[in-house]
């Protein structure tokens, strides 16, 4: 994870970020990849000693040894991955990352079945690895030569500096709330919580993650385009809000019914889900201010953000901890998921909304403008899947068939409201069936 972390991200970024780069700092940038995935491959298995101590399980050695290849396949996707995202080549991205995922997850699945338990899990992440490889650097010009630069080495080290708090950053907030749930109460309230926050990352990952990873490339590639810049990257903020918002302020509302799909017992967070869904409302918006930031070099200033949020969200949190009540898990869950969406409306909402002003050089009242619409669709949402929810619940309809009733019908209801607020979504959805169904698609698909 850290190795991901430091030279992974990091140096994507690095490549990314940049309109010009030499064919030296390529090679530079690449060794030194090669070099530190070998050399986190050797720690990881010098650290097997300590594991088995710690551990005393035997097999998880042999997982341990035979995950640790993953380290050093993975150092070689780094830098193709960075070219085609800087060329804007989403798509042979999305083809990777499809048949890396299809190919490796039917033969896991066949291992599991044929009694491999966890070395299932190993073979599909190694012939994961190892299709992304391949398709990586089949979709590339550059190929690696012998050439290295100390000098380069050391410049994009400090650039990279900022970028790798960020990442840091981003890791310490996902993860900071979970040690001090567990710290406080019990790791049943904790897989509670987590169940809930996965839910609402799987809905992030889908719309603002998607969004916000085409914001550094592009913001890199047009940055002396000022105007272009903001106009466009205003419209990608607003498009993550207001479908964020539609997504969760259904789910918000449909909770018991979106729980009760894994047990009548995860009902338990339904409160819970409620709150973590106004975080992931903010993450829409926030979720593109690192990418901003470092675009336009200002790395440092990015991980102020994930940091900022991290230090708040673990004061309010331990702050709110005198009202937790042993063995209340459902309350204990809400108190939690209340004080980590407070942090990120009083503090990262307000930051995110100052940089993206800052940086697209505009005023505050489009984003505010934006805020207001978003809140009010995903009110509307929350508000019809909850009486649907009630209703439905009134009926004797069963929990399966009522949130597959209520989300895609209040999320068509939202997007239908959308279209009659917003001109420019008009046209971008009109834009979309006009491509779909145009002879020039049908031939890019055959």
């Amino acid at each position: 994870m850290f190795f991901q972390i430091f030279t992974g991200q990091s140096f994507v970024a690095t490549i990314t970020q940049r309109q010009n780069i030499s064919d030296i700092a390529l090679n530079t940038i690449f060794w030194f990849l090669i070099a530190a995935g070998v050399v986190v491959t050797i720690l990881s298995l010098l650290f097997i000693p300590l594991v088995d101590y710690l551990y005393d399980d035997p097999e998880l050695n042999y997982v341990i040894v035979a995950l640790s290849p993953t380290i050093f396949i993975g150092s070689l996707t780094f830098l193709p991955r960075a070219v085609l995202l800087k060329e804007l080549n989403f798509k042979t991205l999305t083809q990777t990352t499809v048949t890396g995922l299809l190919s490796s997850g039917v033969i896991a699945i066949v291992v599991a079945l044929m009694g491999g338990g966890v070395w299932a899990m190993v073979v599909q992440q190694l012939l994961f690895n190892l299709i992304a490889t391949i398709i990586l650097w089949q979709n590339v010009n550059y190929r690696p030569k012998l050439k290295f630069s100390g000098k380069l080495l050391i410049k994009y080290l400090r650039f990279t500096a900022g970028i790798f708090l960020n990442e840091l950053g981003g890791f310490a907030q996902s993860r900071s709330d979970v040690l001090i749930v567990g710290a406080l109460l019990n790791p049943l309230v904790v897989g509670f919580y987590k169940i809930a926050e996965r839910i609402i990352q799987v809905v992030n990952i889908v719309i603002s993650e998607s969004i916000s990873i085409f914001v550094l490339p592009y913001v890199s590639r047009n940055k002396k385009n000022v105007e272009k810049i903001k106009d466009d990257s205003v419209f990608l903020v607003k498009v993550s809000a207001y479908l964020t918002f539609i997504a969760l302020g259904a789910i918000g509302g449909a909770g018991e019914s979106v729980l009760n799909l894994m047990g009548d017992e995860w009902v338990i967070a339904s409160f819970a889900l409620m709150f973590l869904c106004c975080m992931g409302c903010v993450e829409a918006i926030s979720s593109s201010v690192p990418q901003f930031l470092q675009a336009t070099g200002r790395t440092i200033q990015s991980a102020t953000l994930p940091w900022g949020t991290t230090l708040f969200s673990v004061m309010l949190l331990l702050s709110f901890s005198i009202f937790l009540k042993p063995g209340n898990i459902g309350y204990n869950l809400a108190v939690v998921a209340m004080s980590r969406a407070l942090a990120y409306i009083v503090f990262t909402l307000p930051m995110s909304i100052f940089y993206l002003c800052k940086v697209l050089k505009s005023g505050p009242g489009i984003f505010i403008k934006m805020l207001t619409v978003s809140l009010m669709l995903g009110a509307l949402c929350f508000l019809f899947a909850l009486t649907a929810q009630e209703y439905l619940q009134g009926e004797g309809v069963s929990h399966i068939l009522r949130a597959f009733l209520i989300l895609p019908v209040t999320g068509g209801a939202g997007l239908v409201l959308l279209m009659a607020f917003d001109r420019q979504i008009r046209f971008l959805v009109a834009d979309v069936i006009s491509y779909v169904t145009s002879k020039k698609h049908m031939k890019d698909k055959v």
